[in-house]
Parts: C-alpha cells; sequence; structure tokens
C-alpha cells in the first residue's frame, strides 16, 4: 500500500508537470506569434482614435467688457501653414434676443508652439481684425495694425501653448490691443482683446481652401502649396523592362489605389504612396504598400526593402463615398511615415507628420 501510495504521487506531480509545460509552450508561441505578427501592423493606436484624451473644446473671449463663452470654435490651417480663427455673432445685438452681428479673425503666418507678437506695422504678418457690424456692405474696423500711426511697437501677443496632431486640436492664449481704422465715424477708441482656449479643433485645407490636404515634413522642411490626386491602378506591370502602374480597367488582379502628391514651389518633389484597395483602416502598416519619392534634387527613394527603415508606417484612416461639386468621389483620409534610403544607397530621407484627406473619382 505504502508503494502504491508514493506511485502515486509520483504520477500526480508528473501530471501537473505536464500541464505546466504544455501551458508554459503556448505562452511562448503566442509570444512569437504576436512578435512576427507586430512586423507587418500594428494593432489599432488608441491615440488616435479616442477623442476622450482630451477635454471638450472651450473658447474665452473678454472684448470691451464683455466676456463670451464658446464650444464650437474651430481653427482652418492652409496650404501655407497660415492658422485662421473666426468668431462670429459678437458685440450688442440690434434687436431683443437675436446675437451681435460682430466678428473678430485672428490669422497667424506660421503654425508652431510659440508666442506670435502682434505688431503695428504688420509686417510679420500676424494680424488680428474685429469687424463691427458686418452684414453692413462698409462695416467699421479695428485692427491690429494701426493705420493712424504705424509703427514697429507690439499690439500685443498670441500664444500656442499646445498642438495635438493626433487628434488635431490646439490650446492657448491671448491678449491684444486693436486700433480703429482711420476711416471709423462712431467707434474710435482702442479695444483690449483677452482670453484663451483649450483643445478647439483645427481643420486643415489644401490649396484655394479645398477639403483636400497633404501635410508633411520632408527633413525638417514643411511642404506647402502641395497638388494631390488619387486613382485605382492595377499592380505594376513589367512593359519592356520598366514598371507601369496602369489604370483599372479589366484585368483580373488585385485593385490598388495610387495617391499621388507634387509640391510646385521650391520644394518641388513627387510622392506616390500605393496601398491595397482592401487595406485594413486604421491600423499602422509598415509592410503591403508601395512608396516612390522623387526629391527636387531628383533623387529617387522607395520603401524596397534595402531602402526602409525602421519607423515607416501607412495609416488608411477613413474612406467614405461623397458627392463633391456634383461629382461621385471616395475621401480617403490617412497618415504616415516614411523613413528611406535612396536607390544609390548615398542618402536618408525623413517624410514625417503626413496627414492626407484626398478625393479618388468613382466610375
Amino acid at each position: 500500500m505504502q508503494n502504491k501510495s508514493i506511485f502515486e504521487k509520483i504520477k500526480r506531480h508528473h501530471n501537473i508537470m505536464k500541464r505546466f509545460s504544455i501551458l508554459i509552450l503556448t505562452c511562448f508561441v503566442g509570444l512569437l506569434s504576436a512578435m512576427f505578427t507586430s512586423c507587418d501592423k500594428e494593432a489599432n493606436d488608441p491615440v488616435f482614435d479616442n477623442k476622450e484624451l482630451v477635454g471638450k473644446p472651450e473658447f474665452v473671449l473678454t472684448l470691451k467688457d464683455s466676456t463670451y463663452f464658446r464650444n464650437n470654435i474651430v481653427a482652418y490651417l492652409g496650404s501655407n501653414n497660415h492658422l485662421t480663427i473666426r468668431v462670429e455673432r459678437l458685440g450688442k445685438a440690434q434687436i431683443k434676443g437675436q446675437t451681435g452681428l460682430d466678428d473678430l479673425i485672428i490669422e497667424l503666418a506660421t503654425f508652431s508652439k510659440a508666442t506670435f507678437p502682434f505688431t503695428q506695422d504688420g509686417k510679420n504678418k500676424n494680424v488680428s481684425d474685429y469687424l463691427l457690424n458686418f452684414t453692413n456692405n462698409l462695416p467699421e474696423v479695428y485692427s491690429t495694425i494701426n493705420t493712424k500711426s504705424p509703427n514697429n511697437a507690439r499690439a500685443g501677443v498670441f500664444t500656442l501653448s499646445d498642438i495635438n496632431n493626433y487628434v488635431n486640436v490646439i490650446s492657448g492664449s491671448f491678449d491684444f490691443t486693436l486700433q480703429p481704422n482711420a476711416t471709423n465715424t462712431k467707434n474710435t477708441e482702442p479695444i483690449r482683446v483677452s482670453g484663451y482656449f483649450t483643445d478647439i479643433p483645427f481643420v486643415r485645407e489644401g490649396m484655394d481652401g479645398s477639403k483636400e490636404y497633404m501635410y508633411m515634413f520632408v527633413d525638417s522642411d514643411l511642404m506647402t502649396n502641395v497638388k494631390l490626386s488619387a486613382m485605382d491602378i492595377v499592380p505594376a506591370i513589367p512593359i519592356g523592362g520598366l514598371n507601369v502602374d496602369t489604370p483599372v480597367g479589366g484585368a483580373d488582379t488585385e485593385k490598388k489605389i495610387k495617391v499621388n502628391a507634387q509640391g510646385n514651389t521650391y520644394t518641388k518633389f513627387n510622392l506616390d504612396i500605393i496601398f491595397p484597395d482592401n487595406i485594413e483602416l486604421k491600423t499602422k502598416h509598415a509592410k503591403g504598400y508601395e512608396v516612390k519619392y522623387v526629391s527636387r534634387y531628383g533623387e529617387k527613394y522607395d520603401n524596397s526593402p534595402a531602402n526602409l527603415l525602421d519607423g515607416s508606417y501607412l495609416r488608411i484612416d477613413r474612406k467614405e463615398n461623397k458627392v463633391v461639386n456634383g461629382k461621385n468621389v471616395q475621401e480617403i483620409a490617412g497618415r504616415f511615415e516614411f523613413h528611406l534610403k535612396n536607390n544609390l544607397g548615398t542618402a536618408e530621407s525623413q517624410i514625417s507628420q503626413g496627414e492626407f484627406v484626398v478625393y479618388k473619382p468613382i466610375k
């Protein structure tokens, strides 16, 4: 009986060790699988999706002894990197129960975390205007630019204290003095404007105010005035030794989308991003797409295995069918970071903070 008891203890111990070994092996295999999967694509990034990571938008403005609280203010960032904030329905209402008719417009020449001065000569291109009774054809005007006696004195400052490029919101404060225009007849005394804003959204715009845009830095230089286009293609087909992207039309192959961006300033460049039509959305992809970049110096870069550096990814956030200006289009929005070597292996280029919205025609 004693020998049998010892045998049962040994058997139980063996079974426990066996189950433990299987558990360890399962965990190890799962870890390896996760590691290999992460090499191809990363899981959804909650920072891009979770609007709760920032507070509710708030804009507080004190002007002419009145304080206004707004939660619907939106800033607009143009392709020239100018930021515009417009606050409407200010001032006293002409009819009881209605809002005022005055507008305050703030424009900054650049977009960065900094304190921007308003000068009375307006030469730094940061300016604020206050339009009284804006519905009239000839409203009386105030401005940080002093039209009566322009000089180099400061009219005040505007501070961008935080820029959140993940969910596109900004925070900051301002304090400046507006001078009456020389043509004003009723409003002739200076006005002080002050306030602050927290987590107000900013919307990027393309050339001529279009909702299509591409925002990116190439080796620390912001690319401005970018022209965009998008089209359906089939994968590159070798013709006479060359790979040619061919528009879709009867080819029995996987459809892809090509987004092309071209710079038309001194920072001339050409960028092609090619990705599958069925790409998984809201996921950072390290593989499964193509990048072709030609710098203003004619250097050619791509994301072939020999040229692709760590940190590169493409993320398509949205693909929605819309009607824009009477045409059926698919709106495609995405983000990217591309760290590449040129085809000669002699230089590297970083295309960073990439963000775009483009309209692809639907046939």
